[in-house]
Parts: C-alpha cells; structure tokens; sequence
C-alpha cells in the first residue's frame, strides 16, 4: 500500500474563514493528502494546542490583535512545529522580521484553491516523512 502524505496543521488566525478555506481545500485533496487541521482565533490558545496536540505545522496571521504574533513565533521556534507566518499581502518587512524571530517560511493568503493546495503541499514538506500515513 503506498503511503500517504499527513499534516497535522494547526491555523491561528482571528478569521476563521481562512481556516475553513484551507480545510476546505484539504479535504477536495484528501486522495492525496490527509490533513488534520485545529484552529485558533490567538497566540495563548494556540499555545495550549502546540503541548496538547502537538502539530507538525502552525500557520499564524502576522497581524493578531490578541497576542504579538512576532514573540509567539519565538517562543515556538524551538518546538517540534515548523512555524509559517501569513499576511493579506505579500511585505519583505514581515517576512524579514518572521524570519528573524524563527518561522521557517512566509506566504500571502488567498482564496484561490489551487494556492492553498501549494501551500498544502508546502507545509507537507516541512513534515518529517515518519509522520506519514502507511
């Protein structure tokens, strides 16, 4: 039986309709993919999640009201999560500065499906191959 990619994703952000569009899309790729998404609405909840359910890739919006998203991603740097920060556009200063404080990557949002597909894929590949489905 040929193995299937899995992510375990956990989705901070304080609208909640960009993590059901990224759920969504999931689930239209799920013959490819087996994605377990949680979410978020800030950084303390999603702290809480990252210890309890421990998933392999956090997606966080770099404009939180509730919680700094910058020292989120630095107290997360060191965990088992790759961190990837996101933006409703795309801004070389909040990739810099994510960077810096220790997320692995930075995309601009979108509604398109086949973005949030390559995002999906994206975020798959920063998932270690053990955590795969068999």
């Amino acid at each position: 039986m040929e193995s299937r990619r899995h992510l375990r994703l956990l989705v901070v952000d304080e609208h909640r309709e960009y993590f059901e569009r990224i759920r969504d899309c999931a689930e239209l790729c799920r013959h490819q993919f087996v994605v377990d998404c949680q979410f978020s609405r800030n950084a303390d909840n999603a702290t809480e999640l990252m210890l309890s359910w421990q998933p392999g890739v956090v997606l966080v919006d770099a404009h939180l009201r509730q919680g700094n998203t910058l020292e989120f991603v630095h107290r997360c740097r060191d965990g088992q999560a790759s961190i990837i920060v996101s933006s409703e556009s795309a801004s070389q200063d909040i990739e810099a500065s994510a960077r810096r404080f220790g997320a692995q990557g930075y995309v601009s949002k979108s509604d398109d499906m086949e973005e949030i597909e390559a995002l999906l894929n994206q975020m798959l590949a920063l998932t270690p191959i053990d955590r795969w489905e068999q």
